[in-house]
């Protein structure tokens, strides 16, 4: 269960891991479960100031619920325009990150991980990792909840792909 690839990522591979990253947020209760928190204090909001100022409990809450709905929805409507947008934004990051423009060699093994470029090397064991994550175009592990390595599927051959799952679900990392 040892492995080793070498790749020069692409702005493709960059785009690809953050749209991946950024669709496993959108798909996580969390994103869900903020959107209603701040649909409910929009909408306390909204009830409260007309209350105040002598409107009937009634018509107030029906604006509030109408516009904790519409808020609701403008959310959800940003978070897609926002997944439009990512090739756009992660291309140009990847074309200001130049260590990104390089030979990567990566290897894995039952201990960890080890990442190695002309200017720096990198062990990691695997109880440094939060979680990883398997998509259809790349492998995302990560250190943190924002901040991730991603390794591209198409410089894994169908070997060492199954041997980095493999490596990845006998670690302990969580999975999801």
């Amino acid at each position: 269960m040892a492995g080793k690839v070498t790749f020069r990522p692409t702005r493709e591979d960059y785009i690809n891991s953050v749209r991946q990253n950024y669709v496993r947020l959108l798909r996580s209760l969390a994103f869900y479960r903020r959107i209603l928190i701040y649909a409910f204090v929009a909408a306390t909001i909204v009830a409260i100031v007309p209350i105040a100022f002598g409107e009937p409990i009634v018509r107030a809450l029906i604006v509030a619920t109408s516009a904790s709905v519409v808020g609701a929805l403008a959310g959800i409507v940003c978070a897609l325009i926002n997944l439009q947008l990512i090739p756009r934004r992660a291309g140009r990051l990847f074309e200001q990150q130049r260590s990104l423009h390089r030979d990567m060699q990566f290897m894995w093994d039952d201990a960890g991980t080890f990442w190695k470029t002309e200017r720096a090397e990198t062990t990691r064991p695997w109880s440094d990792y939060h979680r990883w994550q398997e998509g259809r175009d790349c492998y995302l592990i990560y250190l943190n909840d924002s901040l991730f390595e991603f390794v591209p599927r198409r410089v894994l051959s169908p070997t060492d792909d199954e041997d980095l799952r493999s490596a990845l679900a006998a670690s302990n990392v969580s999975h999801r």
